[in-house]
């Protein structure tokens, strides 16, 4: 489901070490800071709260894009799915899923909330204006960058992207229930959902990235060089 994209990414980045990758996988699937195990056994428990997590996140920062995908029908399958359990190995240029992976080993699991965020931030301009067929060719083509300085690009939206990501806050109490067996709160708290008063909204995010040159008509990469 993912986790063979994931002890391929740290054969590649470690030369094919196979011991090493080993004991780094171990970690990954059973300490606390990780805990990616939980995405992968029987009815994928930590995958289901992580997405239930991020939905409630979205509709809190990212409303319309939220509300225009369940209008065209596009479920969290789509994108999240592959997003989570391959922890963006399969969904973005290998120069971008590097910096992406510092950040999410730097930081713990939960990290990915705040990147799969701050994604549609990003694209939040270009989804808005597809229809269902549209925006499932778009998340397709994201894994690729045609271009003759391709590697270098998606490195640099890489950097851009986690950059912006620390605008995006998890609120503790949603963190707690990441990481804690059984429910021990109500999953529609509003409490547990609440976002702090330093979080950015998605138009300030936007404005900036726009500044930056990041967003474009032809697609997401397009204009940052």
């Amino acid at each position: 489901q993912g986790m063979n994209f994931v002890a391929g990414l740290l054969l590649l980045v470690s030369g094919q070490r196979e011991e090493e990758c080993f004991v780094v996988l171990c970690r990954l699937m059973d300490s606390p800071e990780y805990g990616l195990a939980g995405f992968y056994r029987e009815s994928l428990p930590l995958l289901r709260r992580y997405l239930r997590a991020c939905d409630h996140l979205l509709k809190v920062l990212v409303p319309d894009v939220r509300d225009h995908f369940i209008k065209e029908s596009v479920q969290p399958a789509v994108y999240l799915y592959q997003w989570f359990l391959t922890l963006f190995i399969n969904c973005f240029p290998l120069p971008m899923v590097i910096i992406i992976w510092d950040v999410i080993i730097c930081e713990g699991l939960p990290v990915i909330l705040r990147i799969a965020v701050s994604i549609l931030q990003v694209l939040k301009e270009s989804l808005l204006n597809m229809h269902f067929e549209d925006i499932i060719k778009f998340f397709k083509k994201m894994k690729t960058y045609d271009d003759e300085e391709g590697n270098l690009n998606a490195a640099r939206i890489g950097q851009l992207l986690m950059k912006h990501t620390e605008h995006v806050i998890v609120p503790d109490k949603t963190k707690e229930y990441l990481t804690t067996e059984g429910e021990v709160m109500p999953m529609d708290s509003d409490e547990l959902w609440e976002v702090g008063p330093g979080q950015s909204s998605s138009n300030d995010m936007q404005s900036e990235l726009n500044s930056n040159g990041w967003m474009h008509p032809s697609g997401w990469w397009s204009s940052i060089t």
